[in-house]
C-alpha cells in the first residue's frame, strides 16, 4: 500500500485517490504507492484510513502532478442509479422599501396621535383626575379613574363615534381614553 522510496528498490509515487461512499459522501486523499494502484489497494488503503468497505462504490486514483488527463478508474460491481435533480426555483426578491401593511399602520398611528392631540374636553378631565393622585398612585387609579369616565359615557356611540369624541368613551381603545389616560399620568406625576 503506502512505502517509503527505496523500499522495493524503486521510488514511491503520490496518486491522488477520490472515492464515492453513498449519494452525498465524496472525497480524495493523497496516498503513496511504488507502482500504479490497483482497485483491491485503492480499496484497503481508504480502509486503512477509516472509511468503511461496504459504503464504497466507486474509486479510482491518479498520479499527482501528471500530464495525463484521463485518472485510472475503478468501479465497484453495484450499477450506479441516475439521481433526478430538482429544478432550481429562482429567488424572489422583495423591493426595498416600506411594504404597504407597515405603511398603513404608521398612518393608523399618526392619525391615531392627531385625534388625541384634539381630545380637549379628555384631556381636561384627565388634568382633574390625576391632580388627586401621587406618583405611587397614579398608574392604577388613573386606570380606575378612566374606568369610571368610560362607564358614564354613551354606550351607543360605536366606534367611528368614539374615533371623534372629545371625551372619553365606551370604547376600550379611542383616541379621547388614551387622551385622558396620558393627561392624568402626567398630572399626577407633576408634568
Amino acid at each position: 500500500m503506502s512505502a517509503q522510496p527505496g523500499s522495493s528498490g524503486g521510488p514511491s509515487r503520490d496518486y491522488i485517490v477520490e472515492y464515492r461512499a453513498g449519494q452525498f459522501q465524496n472525497g480524495s486523499l493523497v496516498l503513496r504507492f511504488d507502482t500504479e494502484p490497483s482497485e483491491k489497494q485503492l480499496r484497503e488503503a481508504l480502509i486503512a484510513h477509516g472509511l468503511p468497505a461496504k459504503a464504497l462504490e466507486e474509486v479510482r486514483a491518479r498520479p499527482m502532478h501528471a500530464t495525463r488527463l484521463r485518472p485510472v478508474a475503478h468501479s465497484s460491481p453495484q450499477p450506479q442509479q441516475p439521481v433526478m435533480a430538482e429544478p432550481v426555483k429562482p429567488l424572489r426578491r422583495k423591493a426595498p422599501g416600506c411594504s404597504g401593511g407597515q405603511l398603513i399602520l404608521v398612518l393608523v398611528v399618526a392619525a391615531f396621535g392627531a385625534l388625541t392631540a384634539f381630545a380637549e374636553d379628555a384631556q381636561q378631565a384627565g388634568d382633574a383626575a390625576g391632580a388627586d393622585r401621587t406618583s405611587e398612585t397614579m398608574v392604577i387609579g388613573c386606570w380606575e379613574d378612566l374606568g369610571d369616565a368610560r362607564d358614564l359615557a354613551d354606550p351607543e356611540a360605536g366606534l367611528i363615534g368614539g374615533l371623534f369624541a372629545q371625551a372619553p368613551t365606551s370604547f376600550v381603545v379611542s383616541p379621547a381614553n388614551t387622551a385622558f389616560y396620558f393627561t392624568c399620568l402626567g398630572s399626577a406625576s407633576g408634568g
